[in-house]
């Protein structure tokens, strides 16, 4: 059966939110994941400790997925979940960077 015209509309209005936010994502990701190793070493990491905090951004970003996807699920608030998730991450982001700025 086929979705009536609001719920269509609620539908579009989820895949179009989901691929503005996976590509700004993913463009995040391709740009400056290839240098964030080079950022590490150069704010004094070694070899090792930079592999460490790569496989911890991957292990939090899985346990996250599962952890946000879950609540989604419980509450039925998918748009919800998915917008307060993409603000944490850039509020984090957003910290982290002035935190550790070079010009300070």
């Amino acid at each position: 059966a086929s979705p009536s015209g609001a719920e269509a509309r609620k539908n579009r209005a989820y895949y179009w939110t989901m691929a503005a936010l996976n590509l700004l994502e993913t463009g995040a990701g391709a740009g400056l994941g290839k240098f964030f190793p080079l950022y590490l070493a150069a704010r004094g990491l070694d070899v090792a400790q930079v592999g460490i905090v790569l496989a911890l951004m991957r292990v939090t970003s899985f346990c996250g997925g599962l952890t946000w996807g879950r609540a989604a699920d419980a509450t039925g608030r998918f748009r919800a979940v998915l917008l307060l998730t993409n603000a944490c991450s850039i509020t984090f982001v957003l910290a982290m960077t002035s935190l550790v700025a070079p010009w300070r």
